[in-house]
Protein backbone atom coordinates (compact mmCIF):
# COMPACT_ATOMS: atom_id res chain seq x y z
CA UNK A 1 0.00 0.00 0.00
CA UNK A 2 2.98 2.23 0.78
CA UNK A 3 4.39 1.97 -2.50
CA UNK A 4 0.95 2.58 -4.51
CA UNK A 5 1.19 5.50 -2.12
CA UNK A 6 4.18 6.90 -3.30
CA UNK A 7 3.90 5.55 -6.92
CA UNK A 8 0.55 7.73 -6.86
CA UNK A 9 2.08 11.34 -5.00
CA UNK A 10 5.05 11.00 -7.55
CA UNK A 11 2.81 10.53 -10.42
CA UNK A 12 0.92 13.46 -9.29
CA UNK A 13 3.88 15.92 -8.95
CA UNK A 14 4.93 15.00 -12.29
CA UNK A 15 1.88 15.27 -13.74
CA UNK A 16 1.11 18.23 -12.27
CA UNK A 17 4.54 19.10 -13.66
CA UNK A 18 3.85 18.26 -17.17
CA UNK A 19 0.15 19.60 -17.58
CA UNK A 20 0.57 22.78 -15.15
CA UNK A 21 4.39 22.70 -17.02
CA UNK A 22 2.97 22.68 -20.36
CA UNK A 23 0.22 24.63 -20.68
CA UNK A 24 2.17 27.49 -18.62
CA UNK A 25 4.31 28.20 -20.91
CA UNK A 26 1.66 28.09 -23.38
CA UNK A 27 -0.40 30.39 -21.53
CA UNK A 28 2.67 32.56 -21.27
CA UNK A 29 2.83 32.35 -25.38
CA UNK A 30 -0.72 32.62 -25.52
CA UNK A 31 -0.98 35.97 -23.85
CA UNK A 32 1.86 37.33 -26.35
CA UNK A 33 0.03 35.51 -28.87
CA UNK A 34 -3.07 37.49 -28.26
CA UNK A 35 -2.12 40.71 -27.82
CA UNK A 36 -1.10 40.95 -31.88
CA UNK A 37 -3.80 38.86 -32.94
CA UNK A 38 -7.85 40.08 -33.12
CA UNK A 39 -10.75 38.27 -31.52
CA UNK A 40 -11.89 37.20 -34.91
CA UNK A 41 -8.91 35.23 -35.67
CA UNK A 42 -9.49 33.59 -32.29
CA UNK A 43 -13.23 32.98 -33.31
CA UNK A 44 -11.89 31.22 -36.58
CA UNK A 45 -9.92 28.66 -35.33
CA UNK A 46 -12.67 28.32 -32.57
CA UNK A 47 -15.14 27.18 -35.10
CA UNK A 48 -13.31 24.30 -36.18
CA UNK A 49 -13.13 23.16 -32.10
CA UNK A 50 -16.11 21.38 -31.94
CA UNK A 51 -15.27 18.84 -35.27
CA UNK A 52 -11.52 18.37 -33.94
CA UNK A 53 -13.21 16.91 -30.58
CA UNK A 54 -15.47 14.96 -32.15
CA UNK A 55 -13.40 13.75 -34.92
CA UNK A 56 -10.30 12.69 -32.00
CA UNK A 57 -13.03 11.09 -29.53
CA UNK A 58 -14.03 8.71 -32.25
CA UNK A 59 -10.19 7.10 -32.90
CA UNK A 60 -9.57 6.89 -30.00
CA UNK A 61 -13.28 5.33 -29.15
CA UNK A 62 -12.18 5.05 -25.37
CA UNK A 63 -9.73 2.30 -25.96
CA UNK A 64 -7.00 3.60 -24.40
CA UNK A 65 -8.70 4.23 -20.95
CA UNK A 66 -9.84 0.58 -21.63
CA UNK A 67 -5.85 -0.61 -22.24
CA UNK A 68 -5.58 1.05 -19.10
CA UNK A 69 -7.92 -0.63 -17.15
CA UNK A 70 -6.92 -3.95 -18.31
CA UNK A 71 -4.60 -5.57 -15.95
CA UNK A 72 -2.55 -7.70 -18.24
CA UNK A 73 -2.59 -6.03 -21.43
CA UNK A 74 -0.27 -7.25 -23.88
CA UNK A 75 1.38 -5.66 -27.11
CA UNK A 76 -1.26 -6.93 -29.20
CA UNK A 77 -3.72 -5.70 -27.48
CA UNK A 78 -1.91 -2.36 -28.11
CA UNK A 79 -0.89 -2.78 -31.39
CA UNK A 80 -5.01 -3.56 -32.13
CA UNK A 81 -5.73 -0.31 -30.28
CA UNK A 82 -3.16 1.30 -32.29
CA UNK A 83 -4.17 0.54 -35.81
CA UNK A 84 -7.74 0.89 -35.55
CA UNK A 85 -6.51 4.65 -34.12
CA UNK A 86 -4.29 5.52 -37.05
CA UNK A 87 -6.76 3.92 -39.81
CA UNK A 88 -9.70 5.85 -37.84
CA UNK A 89 -7.43 9.15 -38.60
CA UNK A 90 -6.76 9.02 -41.61
CA UNK A 91 -10.87 8.06 -42.86
CA UNK A 92 -12.17 11.02 -40.29
CA UNK A 93 -9.34 13.61 -42.02
CA UNK A 94 -10.72 12.33 -45.96
CA UNK A 95 -14.48 13.47 -44.21
CA UNK A 96 -13.28 16.53 -43.04
CA UNK A 97 -10.82 17.67 -46.05
CA UNK A 98 -14.35 17.25 -48.20
CA UNK A 99 -16.99 18.92 -45.83
CA UNK A 100 -14.47 21.94 -45.55
CA UNK A 101 -16.39 23.78 -47.37
CA UNK A 102 -19.59 23.44 -46.13
CA UNK A 103 -18.21 24.36 -42.52
CA UNK A 104 -17.32 27.42 -44.28
CA UNK A 105 -20.43 28.18 -46.26
CA UNK A 106 -22.54 27.33 -42.81
CA UNK A 107 -20.57 30.32 -40.86
CA UNK A 108 -19.78 32.24 -43.67
CA UNK A 109 -16.36 32.48 -42.83
CA UNK A 110 -14.15 31.31 -46.26
CA UNK A 111 -10.99 30.90 -44.34
CA UNK A 112 -12.22 28.30 -42.63
CA UNK A 113 -11.96 25.88 -45.22
CA UNK A 114 -8.35 26.13 -45.75
CA UNK A 115 -7.86 26.36 -41.93
CA UNK A 116 -9.98 23.20 -41.79
CA UNK A 117 -8.16 21.18 -43.85
CA UNK A 118 -4.16 21.79 -42.02
CA UNK A 119 -5.60 21.85 -38.34
CA UNK A 120 -7.23 18.44 -39.23
CA UNK A 121 -3.80 16.83 -40.24
CA UNK A 122 -3.25 16.40 -36.48
CA UNK A 123 -6.04 13.33 -36.67
CA UNK A 124 -3.30 11.66 -38.79
CA UNK A 125 -0.26 12.64 -36.50
CA UNK A 126 -2.04 12.06 -32.97
CA UNK A 127 -1.82 7.90 -32.97
CA UNK A 128 1.52 8.22 -33.65
CA UNK A 129 1.57 9.33 -29.55
CA UNK A 130 -1.41 7.97 -28.41
CA UNK A 131 -0.24 4.44 -27.37
CA UNK A 132 3.21 5.49 -26.40
CA UNK A 133 1.38 8.04 -23.66
CA UNK A 134 -1.14 5.41 -22.35
CA UNK A 135 1.65 2.86 -21.57
CA UNK A 136 3.42 5.61 -19.64
CA UNK A 137 0.23 6.34 -17.87
CA UNK A 138 -0.29 3.14 -16.85
CA UNK A 139 3.35 2.93 -15.56
CA UNK A 140 2.18 6.20 -13.30
CA UNK A 141 5.32 7.26 -15.26
CA UNK A 142 4.62 10.91 -15.79
CA UNK A 143 8.00 11.88 -15.32
CA UNK A 144 8.94 10.59 -18.69
CA UNK A 145 5.87 12.38 -20.26
CA UNK A 146 6.97 15.62 -18.95
CA UNK A 147 10.59 15.92 -20.43
CA UNK A 148 9.10 15.34 -23.63
CA UNK A 149 5.79 17.58 -22.76
CA UNK A 150 8.13 20.98 -21.36
CA UNK A 151 9.85 21.46 -24.54
CA UNK A 152 7.37 20.59 -26.73
CA UNK A 153 5.09 23.71 -25.45
CA UNK A 154 8.42 25.99 -25.92
CA UNK A 155 8.97 24.84 -29.69
CA UNK A 156 5.31 24.95 -30.48
CA UNK A 157 5.07 28.38 -28.34
CA UNK A 158 7.50 29.73 -30.49
CA UNK A 159 6.24 28.94 -33.29
CA UNK A 160 3.25 30.45 -32.78
CA UNK A 161 4.64 33.59 -31.53
CA UNK A 162 6.91 34.11 -34.41
CA UNK A 163 4.29 33.51 -36.95
CA UNK A 164 1.81 36.24 -34.92
CA UNK A 165 4.71 38.25 -35.00
CA UNK A 166 5.73 37.98 -38.73
CA UNK A 167 2.06 38.81 -39.62
CA UNK A 168 0.43 35.45 -40.53
CA UNK A 169 -2.97 36.48 -38.69
CA UNK A 170 -4.95 33.00 -37.87
CA UNK A 171 -2.34 30.62 -39.53
CA UNK A 172 -0.30 31.21 -36.21
CA UNK A 173 -2.69 29.52 -34.04
CA UNK A 174 -2.98 26.93 -36.98
CA UNK A 175 0.54 25.99 -37.16
CA UNK A 176 0.96 26.79 -33.58
CA UNK A 177 -1.26 23.31 -32.67
CA UNK A 178 -0.22 21.29 -35.36
CA UNK A 179 3.33 21.75 -34.71
CA UNK A 180 2.44 20.79 -31.13
CA UNK A 181 0.84 17.02 -32.23
CA UNK A 182 4.40 16.85 -34.84
CA UNK A 183 6.40 17.69 -31.86
CA UNK A 184 4.07 15.21 -29.29
CA UNK A 185 4.38 12.16 -31.59
CA UNK A 186 8.21 12.08 -32.45
CA UNK A 187 9.11 13.02 -28.64
CA UNK A 188 7.47 9.93 -27.39
CA UNK A 189 7.70 7.81 -30.08
CA UNK A 190 11.56 8.15 -29.29
CA UNK A 191 11.46 7.71 -25.18
CA UNK A 192 8.80 4.66 -25.63
CA UNK A 193 10.45 2.31 -26.85
CA UNK A 194 7.29 0.33 -27.46
CA UNK A 195 6.82 -0.36 -31.55
CA UNK A 196 3.25 -1.15 -32.88
CA UNK A 197 3.14 -4.45 -34.73
CA UNK A 198 1.04 -4.82 -38.18
CA UNK A 199 -1.23 -7.28 -36.07
CA UNK A 200 -4.89 -6.89 -35.32
CA UNK A 201 -6.91 -8.99 -33.18
CA UNK A 202 -10.30 -8.85 -33.36
CA UNK A 203 -10.65 -10.74 -30.17
CA UNK A 204 -8.97 -8.03 -28.55
CA UNK A 205 -10.43 -5.09 -30.24
CA UNK A 206 -13.91 -6.61 -28.87
CA UNK A 207 -12.70 -6.94 -25.74
CA UNK A 208 -11.50 -3.66 -25.24
CA UNK A 209 -14.14 -1.83 -27.11
CA UNK A 210 -16.99 -3.70 -24.41
CA UNK A 211 -15.59 -1.79 -22.09
CA UNK A 212 -14.23 0.93 -24.23
CA UNK A 213 -17.59 1.99 -26.08
CA UNK A 214 -19.42 3.62 -22.57
CA UNK A 215 -16.30 5.62 -21.91
CA UNK A 216 -16.32 6.50 -25.48
CA UNK A 217 -20.16 7.55 -25.85
CA UNK A 218 -19.76 9.35 -21.80
CA UNK A 219 -16.49 11.32 -23.42
CA UNK A 220 -18.01 12.49 -27.22
CA UNK A 221 -21.12 13.09 -25.68
CA UNK A 222 -19.38 15.49 -23.17
CA UNK A 223 -17.18 16.68 -25.77
CA UNK A 224 -19.68 17.73 -28.05
CA UNK A 225 -21.67 19.78 -24.91
CA UNK A 226 -18.35 21.37 -23.94
CA UNK A 227 -17.45 22.57 -27.61
CA UNK A 228 -20.86 22.39 -28.67
CA UNK A 229 -20.89 26.49 -27.48
CA UNK A 230 -18.43 28.00 -30.57
CA UNK A 231 -20.21 26.76 -33.44
CA UNK A 232 -23.29 28.02 -32.07
CA UNK A 233 -21.92 31.11 -30.60
CA UNK A 234 -20.22 31.78 -33.68
CA UNK A 235 -23.09 31.50 -35.87
CA UNK A 236 -25.54 33.18 -34.05
CA UNK A 237 -23.32 36.15 -32.52
CA UNK A 238 -20.72 36.34 -34.83
CA UNK A 239 -16.65 35.21 -34.90
CA UNK A 240 -15.57 38.48 -32.84
CA UNK A 241 -18.04 37.77 -29.90
CA UNK A 242 -16.50 34.09 -30.31
CA UNK A 243 -13.42 35.43 -30.17
CA UNK A 244 -13.94 36.99 -26.57
CA UNK A 245 -15.46 33.76 -25.34
CA UNK A 246 -12.66 31.51 -26.92
CA UNK A 247 -10.45 33.20 -25.27
CA UNK A 248 -12.10 33.11 -21.80
CA UNK A 249 -12.27 29.10 -22.58
CA UNK A 250 -8.68 28.79 -23.15
CA UNK A 251 -8.20 30.08 -19.24
CA UNK A 252 -10.11 27.81 -18.53
CA UNK A 253 -8.87 24.64 -20.00
CA UNK A 254 -5.86 25.57 -18.97
CA UNK A 255 -6.58 26.09 -14.72
CA UNK A 256 -9.54 23.66 -14.76
CA UNK A 257 -9.54 20.99 -17.30
CA UNK A 258 -5.84 20.50 -17.29
CA UNK A 259 -5.80 20.30 -13.22
CA UNK A 260 -8.72 18.04 -13.57
CA UNK A 261 -6.66 16.39 -16.21
CA UNK A 262 -3.68 15.87 -14.59
CA UNK A 263 -4.77 14.77 -11.37
CA UNK A 264 -7.21 12.21 -12.70
CA UNK A 265 -4.76 10.28 -15.30
CA UNK A 266 -2.95 9.83 -12.32
CA UNK A 267 -6.35 8.84 -9.66
CA UNK A 268 -7.75 6.42 -12.74
CA UNK A 269 -4.58 4.16 -12.92
CA UNK A 270 -3.98 4.22 -9.17
CA UNK A 271 -7.37 2.95 -8.22
CA UNK A 272 -7.72 0.72 -10.72
CA UNK A 273 -4.89 -1.51 -9.74
CA UNK A 274 -6.91 -1.36 -6.05
CA UNK A 275 -10.28 -2.03 -7.61
CA UNK A 276 -10.51 -5.85 -5.66
CA UNK A 277 -9.98 -3.77 -2.64
CA UNK A 278 -12.94 -2.01 -1.25
CA UNK A 279 -12.07 -0.86 1.74
CA UNK A 280 -8.51 0.79 0.18
CA UNK A 281 -10.49 2.40 -2.56
CA UNK A 282 -12.92 3.91 0.16
CA UNK A 283 -10.21 5.52 2.07
CA UNK A 284 -8.26 6.30 -1.16
CA UNK A 285 -11.65 8.03 -3.13
CA UNK A 286 -12.66 10.22 0.27
CA UNK A 287 -8.98 11.61 0.87
CA UNK A 288 -8.65 12.33 -3.06
CA UNK A 289 -12.37 13.82 -2.73
CA UNK A 290 -10.79 15.89 0.37
CA UNK A 291 -7.82 17.48 -1.06
CA UNK A 292 -9.34 18.03 -4.72
CA UNK A 293 -11.39 20.83 -2.31
CA UNK A 294 -8.83 22.10 -0.24
CA UNK A 295 -6.87 23.25 -3.17
CA UNK A 296 -9.34 24.09 -6.32
CA UNK A 297 -11.60 25.92 -3.86
CA UNK A 298 -8.96 28.49 -3.65
CA UNK A 299 -7.23 28.03 -7.00
CA UNK A 300 -10.66 29.18 -8.21
CA UNK A 301 -11.48 31.97 -6.02
CA UNK A 302 -8.28 34.06 -6.80
CA UNK A 303 -8.44 33.75 -10.55
CA UNK A 304 -12.10 34.83 -10.24
CA UNK A 305 -10.82 37.81 -8.02
CA UNK A 306 -7.82 38.75 -9.82
CA UNK A 307 -9.73 37.71 -13.27
CA UNK A 308 -9.91 41.04 -14.48
CA UNK A 309 -7.13 43.17 -13.83
CA UNK A 310 -4.95 40.24 -14.89
CA UNK A 311 -6.88 40.15 -18.19
CA UNK A 312 -6.78 44.05 -18.32
CA UNK A 313 -2.84 44.02 -17.47
CA UNK A 314 -1.82 40.70 -19.88
CA UNK A 315 -4.23 41.22 -22.76
CA UNK A 316 -4.52 44.64 -22.52
CA UNK A 317 -8.23 46.07 -22.74
CA UNK A 318 -9.41 45.49 -26.17
CA UNK A 319 -9.87 41.61 -23.98
CA UNK A 320 -11.60 43.06 -21.54
CA UNK A 321 -15.31 42.09 -22.72
CA UNK A 322 -14.07 38.50 -22.12
CA UNK A 323 -14.00 38.83 -18.38
CA UNK A 324 -17.54 38.22 -17.14
CA UNK A 325 -17.10 35.05 -19.33
CA UNK A 326 -14.20 33.96 -17.60
CA UNK A 327 -15.72 34.10 -14.18
CA UNK A 328 -18.59 32.48 -14.87
CA UNK A 329 -15.73 29.58 -16.40
CA UNK A 330 -14.13 29.29 -13.33
CA UNK A 331 -17.17 29.46 -10.71
CA UNK A 332 -18.14 26.36 -13.01
CA UNK A 333 -14.14 25.38 -12.03
CA UNK A 334 -15.48 24.51 -8.23
CA UNK A 335 -17.51 21.34 -9.51
CA UNK A 336 -15.84 20.10 -12.47
CA UNK A 337 -12.34 18.15 -10.99
CA UNK A 338 -14.83 16.87 -8.64
CA UNK A 339 -17.35 15.58 -11.05
CA UNK A 340 -14.33 13.94 -13.18
CA UNK A 341 -13.20 12.68 -9.83
CA UNK A 342 -16.16 10.49 -9.55
CA UNK A 343 -16.33 9.31 -13.30
CA UNK A 344 -12.63 8.35 -12.66
CA UNK A 345 -14.36 6.25 -9.48
CA UNK A 346 -16.93 4.53 -11.38
CA UNK A 347 -14.70 3.55 -14.65
CA UNK A 348 -11.82 2.12 -12.05
CA UNK A 349 -14.59 -0.17 -10.39
CA UNK A 350 -15.41 -0.88 -14.12
CA UNK A 351 -18.71 0.50 -14.11
CA UNK A 352 -18.32 2.83 -17.37
CA UNK A 353 -22.35 2.15 -17.49
CA UNK A 354 -22.28 4.91 -14.47
CA UNK A 355 -19.27 6.96 -16.41
CA UNK A 356 -22.12 6.92 -19.20
CA UNK A 357 -25.20 7.48 -17.42
CA UNK A 358 -23.47 10.53 -15.45
CA UNK A 359 -21.77 12.45 -18.46
CA UNK A 360 -25.20 11.91 -20.33
CA UNK A 361 -27.15 13.60 -17.29
CA UNK A 362 -24.92 16.76 -17.82
CA UNK A 363 -25.15 17.05 -21.47
CA UNK A 364 -28.83 16.87 -21.47
CA UNK A 365 -29.34 19.34 -18.73
CA UNK A 366 -26.84 21.80 -20.75
CA UNK A 367 -28.81 20.99 -23.95
CA UNK A 368 -31.84 22.17 -22.22
CA UNK A 369 -30.19 25.15 -21.05
CA UNK A 370 -28.91 25.91 -24.39
CA UNK A 371 -31.55 25.17 -26.59
CA UNK A 372 -33.88 26.94 -24.31
CA UNK A 373 -31.69 30.72 -23.69
CA UNK A 374 -29.17 31.04 -26.37
CA UNK A 375 -30.24 33.90 -28.41
CA UNK A 376 -30.73 35.53 -24.87
CA UNK A 377 -26.83 36.55 -23.66
CA UNK A 378 -23.60 34.56 -23.72
CA UNK A 379 -23.72 34.89 -19.63
CA UNK A 380 -26.69 33.69 -19.24
CA UNK A 381 -25.75 30.79 -21.20
CA UNK A 382 -23.09 30.04 -18.66
CA UNK A 383 -24.97 30.45 -16.16
CA UNK A 384 -26.92 27.36 -17.15
CA UNK A 385 -23.62 25.54 -18.15
CA UNK A 386 -22.98 25.79 -14.24
CA UNK A 387 -26.24 25.27 -13.00
CA UNK A 388 -25.98 21.99 -15.27
CA UNK A 389 -22.53 20.97 -13.64
CA UNK A 390 -23.76 21.67 -10.41
CA UNK A 391 -27.23 19.25 -10.81
CA UNK A 392 -25.18 16.60 -12.67
CA UNK A 393 -22.53 16.60 -9.67
CA UNK A 394 -25.27 16.00 -6.65
CA UNK A 395 -26.61 13.49 -8.94
CA UNK A 396 -23.19 11.34 -8.64
CA UNK A 397 -23.09 11.62 -5.10
CA UNK A 398 -25.84 8.82 -4.34
CA UNK A 399 -23.95 6.44 -6.81
CA UNK A 400 -20.53 7.14 -4.92
CA UNK A 401 -22.47 6.14 -1.47
CA UNK A 402 -24.06 2.85 -3.04
CA UNK A 403 -20.58 2.13 -4.61
CA UNK A 404 -18.41 2.69 -1.55
CA UNK A 405 -20.65 3.03 1.35
CA UNK A 406 -19.89 6.22 2.13
CA UNK A 407 -22.19 8.87 3.37
CA UNK A 408 -23.72 11.25 0.60
CA UNK A 409 -24.50 13.90 3.38
CA UNK A 410 -20.59 13.30 4.99
CA UNK A 411 -19.00 14.09 1.37
CA UNK A 412 -21.29 17.03 0.83
CA UNK A 413 -20.29 18.81 4.33
CA UNK A 414 -17.04 18.26 3.35
CA UNK A 415 -17.34 20.60 0.59
CA UNK A 416 -19.89 23.42 2.95
CA UNK A 417 -16.76 24.75 5.47
CA UNK A 418 -14.34 24.94 2.60
CA UNK A 419 -16.59 26.91 0.80
CA UNK A 420 -17.93 29.08 3.54
CA UNK A 421 -13.89 30.26 3.56
CA UNK A 422 -13.20 31.14 0.13
CA UNK A 423 -16.42 32.91 -0.38
CA UNK A 424 -15.80 35.14 2.99
CA UNK A 425 -12.28 35.52 1.98
CA UNK A 426 -12.62 36.11 -1.62
CA UNK A 427 -15.48 38.96 -0.84
CA UNK A 428 -13.56 40.89 1.75
CA UNK A 429 -10.32 40.89 0.54
CA UNK A 430 -11.45 41.77 -3.15
CA UNK A 431 -13.47 44.47 -1.95
CA UNK A 432 -10.62 45.89 0.66
CA UNK A 433 -8.48 45.94 -2.62
CA UNK A 434 -10.43 47.21 -5.08
CA UNK A 435 -11.03 50.28 -2.52
CA UNK A 436 -6.91 50.64 -1.57
CA UNK A 437 -5.52 49.85 -5.04
CA UNK A 438 -5.66 50.92 -8.63
CA UNK A 439 -2.38 49.71 -10.09
CA UNK A 440 -3.36 46.11 -12.19
CA UNK A 441 -0.38 44.36 -10.48
CA UNK A 442 -0.05 45.58 -7.43
CA UNK A 443 -4.04 44.53 -7.32
CA UNK A 444 -3.49 40.76 -8.45
CA UNK A 445 -0.14 40.55 -5.91
CA UNK A 446 -2.22 41.73 -3.11
CA UNK A 447 -5.16 39.47 -3.37
CA UNK A 448 -3.55 36.50 -4.48
CA UNK A 449 -1.52 36.47 -1.43
CA UNK A 450 -3.49 37.93 1.32
CA UNK A 451 -6.27 35.09 0.16
CA UNK A 452 -3.17 32.21 0.64
CA UNK A 453 -2.80 33.73 3.98
CA UNK A 454 -6.05 34.07 5.05
CA UNK A 455 -7.12 30.66 3.44
CA UNK A 456 -3.91 28.97 5.12
CA UNK A 457 -5.17 30.48 8.41
CA UNK A 458 -8.93 29.88 8.42
CA UNK A 459 -8.52 26.09 6.91
CA UNK A 460 -5.40 25.40 9.94
CA UNK A 461 -8.26 26.49 12.43
CA UNK A 462 -11.70 25.52 11.37
CA UNK A 463 -10.57 22.53 9.23
CA UNK A 464 -7.42 21.31 10.51
CA UNK A 465 -7.49 17.56 9.06
CA UNK A 466 -7.82 18.53 4.99
CA UNK A 467 -5.24 21.12 5.97
CA UNK A 468 -2.70 18.38 7.87
CA UNK A 469 -3.77 16.11 4.66
CA UNK A 470 -2.29 19.22 2.40
CA UNK A 471 0.65 19.64 3.97
CA UNK A 472 1.79 16.11 4.32
CA UNK A 473 1.10 15.98 0.45
CA UNK A 474 2.98 19.05 -0.30
CA UNK A 475 5.79 17.22 1.60
CA UNK A 476 5.40 14.11 -0.33
CA UNK A 477 5.96 16.77 -3.44
CA UNK A 478 8.87 18.09 -2.13
CA UNK A 479 10.80 14.51 -1.94
CA UNK A 480 10.21 13.70 -6.05
CA UNK A 481 10.92 17.51 -7.49
CA UNK A 482 14.63 16.47 -7.54
CA UNK A 483 13.62 12.50 -8.47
Amino acid sequence: MQQLKQKTIKGIFWSGIDSFGVYLIKFGFGIAIARLLSPVEYGIVGLMAIFMVMARMISTSGLSMALIQKRNATDEDSSTVFLFNLSSGIILYIILFFCAPLIGRFFNEPQVVAVARVVALALIIDPFANIQSTILSKELNFKRQAIVQLPGALVTGSTGLTMAYSGFGVWALVFQTLSGSIFRAVSLWIVCKWRPSLSFDYKSFKSLYHYGWKIFLQGLSNSIFDNIYYPIIGKVFGASLLGYYTRARSFYNIFVVQFSISFGRVIFPALSSISDDKERMRRGYFKSFQLLIFFVFPAMTILIITAEPFISLALTEKWLPAVPYVKLLYAEGFLFPLFLLNQNQFAALGRSDLVLILGATRQLLMLIGLVTIIYYDIRILLVSYLIASLFSFLISIPLIRSSLGLSGVGLLKSILLPLVIVSASGLVISNIADRLLSSEILLIVFEATAFIIVYAGCSRTLNRKAYDDAKLLLKGFSRYRDQ
